[in-house]
């Protein structure tokens, strides 16, 4: 009797363990919800701990799996913001805070465990004088670890554009003082990318406060160079919702959309691919302040929240573009002829070599730290400017051209 009941006992527990292991697959909603917010952090922001413990409440409601946090600077507030998320029954399986100069401002929560985090801080973020360099920005990579297999994650803040970029008449301001350390950020966003992700990997997600909106050169070089795609706007083509408006009570100036949500699938074989299927602006409203009972919204910016459904049937994913990269030339081939000291004149036929010659100034400007590069806004173009289907001309920077004449047919060619 004690052996068959010994035995009973030992095969219970077996099918148990059997029914367990699946069971989470099985009993897990096949999506992945990821918001992306900044909390507007930073020394002299208004109301910072009311907000905080705000902002804990909101995102344990919305109840996403992912959160990339930005200008989550000072510890008190983190604290208030990540007890205030488990006090409302938001159950997190882990977090990282990524220190570097001030802090970094990068926060990431999450629902799946993380088994690997990286950060990177950015190389050229503007003179050691601007308060940017102090904020020690940067990104960071985090391995999940998630029922369907690892997903590659990445989380960044990039350097701010602080002068308007709409006139009173609503017309975009091309051009800041920083638009080229803001260029060279989306680079070093697309070598980190590439050097950290799992090469067998079948996709990633990048989230956070790239500080580029689609009206700027800078976000259509990052979207050419990585191959990233938009979740909102695959979702909602041809519309803008803007994520720092001037209908928040923190807000002067608009902004229009700078925070995303990208995402990449490769036809790789480890994990899952997603496709996005809900996207919108999120952490919008507006919160009673404990302080003097204005309603206040809960930062200076709004969120982005995107819900990924996990797809593991090849068939039904088209992978993404693979983003500019260099590609082999023969120096017969130099681009010379169609090039003036004022001009490029891109074709279909001559793309390639230009966009090599674009991308070797970018890895020589990156290489120095060199933050005063102007040629890097018509490489920028050059390389946004693919696929090319008709004849585009690209203004060089008056002082410059003489310089990248001399360079160009070596850089170019040789490979």
């Amino acid at each position: 009797m004690k052996r068959w009941t010994a035995w009973l006992v030992v095969m219970l527990l077996a099918m148990a363990a059997a029914y367990a292991r699946p069971a989470r697959c099985q009993d897990a909603e096949p999506r992945i919800k990821v918001l992306t917010f900044n909390v507007w952090g930073i020394i002299g922001a208004r109301q910072r701990v009311a907000r905080a413990r705000a902002i804990g409440e909101k995102i344990a409601a919305l109840d996403p799996d992912v959160i990339a946090i930005e200008e989550a600077f000072e510890r008190r507030h983190r604290r208030v913001l990540l007890q205030a998320i488990k006090d409302n029954g938001y159950k997190i399986a882990d977090w990282r805070y990524f220190r570097n100069v001030y802090g970094s401002g990068v926060l990431f929560i999450s629902k799946f465990p993380i088994e690997e985090a990286v950060f990177e801080p950015y190389r050229v973020i503007g003179g050691v004088a601007n308060i940017e360099w102090l904020g020690g920005k940067g990104i960071a990579y985090l391995r999940l670890k998630t029922p369907w297999g690892p997903l590659d994650f990445f989380s960044t803040h990039a350097i701010a554009r602080m002068t308007p970029v709409f006139d009173q008449q609503g017309n975009y301001i091309p051009g800041d003082p920083q638009e080229i350390d803001r260029l060279l950020n989306m680079y070093q966003i697309d070598r980190f990318v590439r050097a950290h992700r799992n090469p067998m990997g079948r996709s990633i997600i990048a989230a956070g406060d790239f500080n580029v909106s689609p009206e700027m050169s800078e976000y259509r070089f990052l979207v050419a160079k990585t191959g990233f795609e938009s979740s909102f706007e695959v979702l909602h083509p041809g519309e803008n919702p803007s994520t720092f408006s001037t209908e928040d009570v923190w807000v002067t100036d608009e902004y229009s959309r700078i925070d995303h949500i990208f995402f990449k699938n490769y036809a790789g074989g480890v994990g899952f691919w997603v496709k996005p299927v809900e996207s919108h602006v999120a952490m919008n409203e507006k919160f009673t302040s404990p302080r003097d009972k204005r309603e206040i919204n809960y930062s200076d910016h709004y969120g982005l929240w995107t819900e990924f459904e996990v797809m593991t049937d090849a068939s039904a994913i088209t992978p993404s573009p693979e983003g500019a990269m260099p590609s082999p030339c023969k120096c017969e081939d130099c681009p010379l002829p169609i090039y003036t000291l004022s001009q490029i004149r891109l074709t279909p036929e001559n793309y390639e070599l230009w966009k090599n010659a674009a991308l070797d100034e970018f890895s020589r400007a990156f290489t120095r730290h060199d933050r005063h590069d102007r040629l890097l806004i018509p490489m920028a173009q050059i390389v946004a400017a693919a696929p090319l289907a008709d004849t585009v001309t690209v203004d060089i920077p008056p002082g410059d051209a003489a310089r990248f004449k001399k360079d160009v047919c070596h850089d170019a060619c040789v490979r």
